[in-house]
C-alpha cells in the first residue's frame, strides 16, 4: 500500500512537470453544425466504463452525448470501448468497429500496453497504424494523450508520454492533453484500484473532453 502511494505521488509530480500546452478550446465559443455528426469512441476499459453500474448512461461517452445534444448538436456517439484492449487489439478490430460513415474517431489506447510492459517502439508503431488506417477510411481522428506510473522507470514514463505528440504531429491530427489529469490517483473520482474512474470521475472527464470534441466538430 505504501509503495502504491509513493508511485501515485511520483505520478502526480510527473503530471505537474510534463503538462501539455497549447490552445485551450474551453476558451472558445462553438456553434453546433446543422448536419448530424457521428463520433466513435474507440478505446479500452476507460472508454467502456468498466466498473460502472450503468455504463450505458454514466460513462463519459453517454454524458457527452447528453450534454452536446442539450446544446443543440445533432450528434450520435458510439461507444466502442473494450476492457483490456491493447493497441494491437485495436488494430485487429478496427475495420469491424470503425464504419466509413463516422465523422470523427476518438482514439484512447496505451494503458494496457504498459501493463504488459511493451516497448515504447511497439506501442508507437501500433498507434501510428491505428491513426493511419482510420484516416484512410475517411473519419477525422482525435488522439487522447496518455501517461503512466513510473513503475517501469522514469525514462519509460517520459517516452510513453511523448509518443502521443509525435504520432499526432506525424499524421496532423488533434491531440487532447492527458484526459485523466484532474482525477488521477484521487479516490473521490476513482474506484479502489485508483485506475478506473467512478461515475464522478466520468463526469469530470466528460466536462474536460467536451470543448475538445466541439473543436473537432468545428474542423470538419
Amino acid at each position: 500500500m505504501i509503495r502504491n502511494q509513493k508511485l501515485i505521488l511520483i505520478f502526480v509530480f510527473l503530471l505537474l512537470t510534463t503538462s501539455g500546452c497549447g490552445d485551450d478550446p474551453s476558451n472558445q465559443t462553438y456553434s453546433p453544425p446543422r448536419n448530424t455528426i457521428k463520433i466513435i469512441m474507440f478505446g479500452d476499459s476507460l472508454t467502456a466504463g468498466t466498473g460502472l453500474r450503468d455504463p450505458q448512461n454514466k460513462s463519459f461517452t453517454s454524458l457527452l452525448q447528453n450534454s452536446l445534444s442539450e446544446k443543440g448538436y445533432k450528434i450520435e456517439f458510439v461507444n466502442q470501448g473494450v476492457s483490456g484492449n491493447t493497441t494491437e487489439d485495436a488494430l485487429a478490430r478496427l475495420n469491424k468497429d470503425i464504419p466509413r460513415s463516422a465523422d470523427i474517431v476518438i482514439v484512447e489506447f496505451g494503458a494496457n500496453d504498459v501493463f504488459k510492459k511493451w516497448k515504447i517502439e511497439r506501442i508507437e508503431k501500433n498507434l501510428n497504424q491505428i491513426i493511419k488506417k482510420i484516416k484512410s477510411r475517411g473519419p477525422n481522428v482525435v488522439v487522447l494523450e496518455m501517461k503512466t506510473f513510473p513503475h517501469l522507470g522514469l525514462f519509460y514514463s517520459r517516452d510513453f508520454y511523448k509518443l502521443y505528440g509525435r504520432a499526432a504531429d506525424r499524421y496532423d491530427v488533434q491531440l487532447v492533453p492527458f484526459f485523466l489529469e484532474e482525477i488521477v490517483g484521487d479516490p473521490n473520482y476513482n474506484f479502489p484500484d485508483l485506475i478506473h474512474p467512478n461515475s464522478s470521475g466520468h463526469a469530470k472527464i466528460a466536462d474536460f473532453l467536451e470543448p475538445h470534441i466541439q473543436k473537432a466538430i468545428s474542423e470538419l
